[in-house]
C-alpha cells in the first residue's frame, strides 16, 4: 500500500534593498557573487529548478524541476526579486506550481507565506492582518489563484492568528510536532496531553476556533531533523530507506510529512537539489509512496482529530525555532545561532520595545494624517496598498482611484499621501524576523531592520519634525552589542545607517554619470526609486588636460511623486574620478561623492577610466614581446630563468591578444571565423603553456561559456545545423585548452530541446541524431 509523502520547503531570504534607492548593496560576505540573493539563487533556487541527476560518468541522464513535485512557498518579497534578476528560475517555478495542479486535482504545490517575515504572534492586530492580506493576495497576482495554505514565519503562531488566518479563508498551515499541547478525536470527548512530547504526524489535524476552524499539518520531526542537521541528504538511497522506515500500514492514517528550510536544498546542504531530485525518480520508480500535496491530502483525508496549541512563554505563541515560544524574537531567552562564548542577547528586548514604541507613534501619525487627506480608512487603505508595491497599480492609477475621496487634491498632498504608505511598509520592515534570529545587535541583519526604521521616520518628517528621531535615538541607546567597538543601538544608527541616507540628487548622479559613459540599460536593471524626467547633457572636447561636461536633469521619486531640478558639473581629468557637482536654486551646490554608487556603476567607471591605459599597456607589451619572443626559447634552452620583468610583460601580451579575439564579436559570426578566432585563441594558450607565463582566464572561461549558450538558445528557436556545429567547435576547444567553462545554461535549453522533439515530431531522425550528439558534447546523457 503506497503512504502518502509531502516533502516542503520555506525558502525565504529577508528583503536586503536599500530603502532609500531601492538597490541591494553589495554584500562582500556573499563573493564570489555581488549579495547575498544573487548566491542563493544559484546554489539553491535555480539549483532545483534545473536539478541534476547524473550518470556514473557525471553525465546528465536527467534534469529535474523539483518545485513540480514538492509542496514549497517563497517568501514574497524573494519571490518578487527573482521575477526581476532571475526570470528563468522565476517562471520555472510558476510553471511547476501549473503543472502540479493537473498532478494533484485542482491542488497546487505552491503556498503563500506571511510577507516580510515579522514574527505574527509579536506584531499588533492590524499589522498582521496586513502581512496576511499582503500576501495572499501577493501570492495570487504571481501564482495566478488563491492559496490553500500559509506558511507562517518560524511557524509562529497563537490563537488570535489563528483567527486572523481563518477570517481570510486560509485553509491550512504547516507547524513543528512540538507546538501541539493537546489532541482528541472528533468530536473532542477524550484529550491528551502531549506535555513535552511532539504529536503524532502521520494525520492531519483541525483546530476549532469561534471564527470558524483550520486544519494543521504537523511534519515529521526525526526526517526534518536528519535532513536539516545530519545530512541526509547526502545519498537519495539512504534517504529513502529513512523516509521508509516510517511507513504505515494503516490505510487512511498514513502520511509523511516533511518541512524545512528550503535552502537545505543546495544551499547549506551543497547538491542537496540533486539528492532531492534522485529521490523524486526513486519514489516514482519504486510503490512505496505516492508524492502529493497539503491541499490534495486535505480533500482526501479531512480532519479526523482536534488539537490544542501551547502557548509559549507568556503565553505569546510558539515557533519552531525556539523552544520557549516566540522568545527569540523579544528577549534573552538563550536560543542563538552564532557569536562567541560569553555573548548575550540581551539586546533583544530593548531592539523589540524600541520598534513597538516606534510603531505605535507611526500608526497614531499614519492614522491623523491619512484622515487629513482622505476620507477612505486607512487601514483598508494600507492593505490594498499591495497592490502598488508588487506593480499591479502605478502610484498614479492608485491615487487617481481615489480622487474622489482625497479632500486636497495638489501635487503635494499625493506625495504626502505615499510618503504615509510608504512608512507603513517599511514600520512593517523593521520587524522581519531575522534581525533578532542571529547572535548580535550590530548584525547586518539588524542593522537592515534599523534601516527600515529610520526610513519610516524619515518618511514622517513632514508631520513629526524630529521628535520621532530623537525619541527612537534615546530608546534604542539601551541595546548594546557584544562587540565592544561596535557600541550601542544609537551609535550603531548614527555610524552605519544614517550615512545609508540619500536624496533625489542619488538619483540625477546615477542618471549623470550612466549617460556620461554611455552605460547600457542592462547594466542598472533599474535604478530603484529613481526616474529621470528629462536629461540635457552638454558634451565638450577633450582637450587631453580633462573636459568640463554640464547640463539639466529633473530626477522624480517612484515612490512619491517628488521631483527636483538640478544643474550639473562633471568635470573628468583622465586617469581620476570623475568629480560632480550639482547645482540647485534656493539649496546651492553640492558635490557627489561617486563612491556610493552602485557597484555595477562604479566598475562601469574603472573600465572606461582603464580602457585606453589596457590598451597601451597592451599594445606595448605585444611590441616588445613579439621583438624579443626568441629570448623564451633560449632562456629554456639554457635551462636558465628569464627576468620576472619579462615574463609578466609576456602575460599581459598574451592575455591583451586573447581578449581582443574574445571581445570582438564579429570574430565568432559564422562557422568559419569561429574557427579561425578559436584556434588563434589555442595558439596563445598553448604558448603560455609551453613557457610557463601564468594567464588568468576566468575572462575566457565566462567568454566561452556565454557563446555557448547563447547557441543553444537559439538551437531552440531554429533548428540550424550550422549551430550545432559551432557548439561542437566551443566545446572541443573549450576542453583543448582546458577552461573550465559554465555549461549549465546551455544544458538547460538542450534538455528542453531534447524533450519537446520526444514530444512532437518536429525534427527529422537526422536532426535528432545531431542533437543527441551535441548533448553527449555538453554533458548529457541522451
Amino acid at each position: 500500500m503506497r503512504n502518502k509523502l509531502i516533502i516542503h520547503g520555506h525558502f525565504y531570504q529577508p528583503p536586503r534593498e536599500d530603502p532609500w534607492t531601492g538597490l541591494i548593496p553589495v554584500q562582500k560576505s556573499a563573493a564570489p557573487y555581488s549579495n547575498w540573493n544573487h548566491r542563493i539563487a544559484r546554489e539553491c533556487y535555480a539549483a532545483n529548478a534545473f536539478s541534476r541527476i547524473l550518470d556514473n560518468r557525471g553525465l546528465i541522464l536527467d534534469i529535474v524541476n523539483n518545485y513540480q513535485y514538492i509542496s514549497f512557498n517563497f517568501g514574497p518579497t524573494l519571490l518578487s526579486w527573482l521575477k526581476d534578476f532571475s526570470p528563468g528560475v522565476y517562471g520555472r517555478i510558476i510553471e511547476a506550481d501549473r503543472q502540479s495542479l493537473k498532478c494533484n486535482k485542482g491542488h497546487g504545490n505552491a503556498i503563500a507565506q506571511s510577507y516580510n517575515h515579522s514574527i505574527l504572534p509579536l506584531c499588533s492586530t492590524e499589522e498582521a492582518r496586513t502581512q496576511i492580506i499582503w500576501c495572499l493576495r501577493h501570492f495570487e497576482f504571481h501564482f495566478g489563484r488563491s492559496s490553500e495554505g500559509l506558511w507562517l514565519p518560524e511557524a509562529a503562531v497563537n490563537n488570535s492568528i489563528l483567527d486572523l488566518l481563518i477570517k481570510e479563508g486560509v485553509k491550512f498551515i504547516i507547524l513543528s510536532p512540538w507546538q501541539a499541547g493537546a489532541y482528541s478525536p472528533k468530536p473532542s470527548t477524550s484529550w491528551k496531553a502531549l506535555a513535552d512530547k511532539p504529536i503524532p504526524s502521520h494525520r492531519v489535524y483541525e483546530i476549532n476556533r469561534p471564527e470558524g476552524s483550520i486544519a494543521v499539518f504537523f511534519y515529521n520531526h526525526s526526517l526534518a531533523s536528519g535532513i536539516s542537521f545530519s545530512h541526509y541528504l547526502h545519498n537519495a538511497d539512504s534517504l529513502y530507506t529513512q523516509i521508509r522506515s516510517f511507513k504505515s500500514s494503516d490505510p487512511v492514517e498514513n502520511l509523511i510529512s516533511i518541512a524545512t528550510d528550503g535552502e537545505i536544498y543546495g544551499h547549506h546542504e551543497p547538491f542537496g537539489d540533486m539528492c532531492l531530485a534522485a529521490l523524486i525518480r526513486l519514489i516514482e520508480k519504486r510503490d512505496d509512496f505516492q508524492l502529493t500535496n497539503y491541499g490534495l491530502y486535505l480533500e482526501e483525508q479531512p480532519p479526523r482529530f482536534l488539537v490544542r496549541l501551547k502557548g509559549g512563554e507568556d503565553n505569546l505563541g510558539t515557533s519552531w525555532s525556539c523552544s520557549h515560544g516566540v522568545s527569540r524574537w523579544y528577549k534573552d531567552c538563550g536560543c542563538t545561532d552564532g557569536g562567541k562564548e560569553g555573548w548575550k542577547q540581551r539586546w533583544r528586548k530593548p531592539l523589540r520595545e524600541s520598534l513597538n514604541k516606534l510603531r505605535g507613534k507611526l500608526e497614531k501619525v499614519y492614522s491623523l494624517e491619512m484622515k487629513r487627506i482622505s476620507s477612505f480608512d486607512p487601514l483598508a487603505l494600507r492593505n490594498h496598498y499591495i497592490e502598488v508595491i508588487e506593480g499591479r497599480r502605478s502610484r498614479k492609477e492608485f491615487a487617481a482611484g481615489f480622487l474622489d475621496k482625497i479632500k486636497q487634491q495638489d501635487h503635494n498632498s499625493e506625495a504626502l499621501f505615499f510618503n504615509l504608505l510608504e512608512g507603513q511598509k517599511y514600520a512593517m520592515f523593521m520587524f522581519t524576523s531575522c534581525g533578532w534570529f542571529f547572535s548580535d545587535l550590530s548584525g547586518i541583519e539588524t542593522i537592515q531592520n534599523l534601516a527600515y526604521a529610520a526610513r519610516a521616520i524619515e518618511l514622517y518628517s513632514p508631520f513629526t519634525g524630529k521628535e520621532l528621531v530623537e525619541s527612537f535615538l534615546e530608546s534604542i541607546g539601551s541595546a548594546h552589542s557584544n562587540i565592544a567597538e561596535q557600541g550601542s543601538g544609537k551609535e550603531l544608527v548614527e555610524k552605519n545607517v544614517f550615512p545609508m541616507r540619500k536624496g533625489l540628487e542619488y538619483g540625477a548622479a546615477l542618471f549623470i554619470i550612466a549617460e556620461l559613459y554611455k552605460l547600457e540599460e542592462r547594466r542598472l536593471k533599474n535604478y530603484g526609486f529613481f526616474e529621470k524626467e528629462e536629461l540635457v547633457f552638454s558634451r565638450n572636447p577633450d582637450n587631453g588636460n580633462g573636459v568640463e561636461h554640464s547640463g539639466n536633469i529633473r530626477v522624480i521619486s517612484s515612490l512619491n511623486g517628488r521631483s527636483e531640478a538640478f544643474s550639473f558639473h562633471i568635470f573628468v581629468e583622465p586617469g581620476k574620478l570623475p568629480r560632480l557637482s550639482l547645482d540647485q536654486e534656493k539649496k546651492g551646490k553640492r558635490y557627489i561623492e561617486l563612491n556610493t554608487l552602485p557597484q555595477s556603476i562604479k566598475a562601469s567607471i574603472i573600465q572606461q577610466l582603464t580602457v585606453n591605459c589596457l590598451k597601451e599597456c597592451g599594445d606595448l607589451a605585444l611590441s616588445i614581446f613579439n621583438h624579443h619572443r626568441d629570448l623564451l626559447s633560449i632562456s629554456r634552452s639554457m635551462s636558465l630563468p628569464l627576468p620576472e620583468e619579462i615574463i609578466n610583460m609576456a602575460a599581459i601580451s598574451l592575455k591583451s591578444s586573447i581578449e581582443k579575439i574574445i571581445s570582438n564579436n564579429s570574430a565568432f559570426s559564422d562557422k568559419e571565423t569561429l574557427m579561425i578566432s578559436l584556434k588563434e585563441i589555442e595558439k596563445l594558450i598553448a604558448l603560455a603553456r609551453e613557457f610557463e607565463i601564468a594567464i588568468d582566464l576566468t575572462f575566457l572561461n565566462a567568454g566561452i561559456s556565454k557563446l555557448v549558450a547563447q547557441r543553444a538558445e537559439n538551437l531552440s528557436t531554429a533548428f540550424k545545423e550550422h549551430i550545432i556545429e559551432e557548439i561542437k567547435l566551443l566545446a572541443k576547444s573549450a576542453g583543448r585548452m582546458n577552461l573550465t567553462i559554465d555549461l549549465a545554461r546551455a544544458q538547460n535549453s538542450i534538455f528542453q530541446l531534447l524533450m519537446l522533439a520526444d514530444r512532437q515530431d518536429y525534427l527529422t531522425p537526422h536532426q535528432k541524431k545531431l542533437l543527441t550528439a551535441t548533448a553527449f558534447v555538453v554533458g548529457i546523457n541522451a
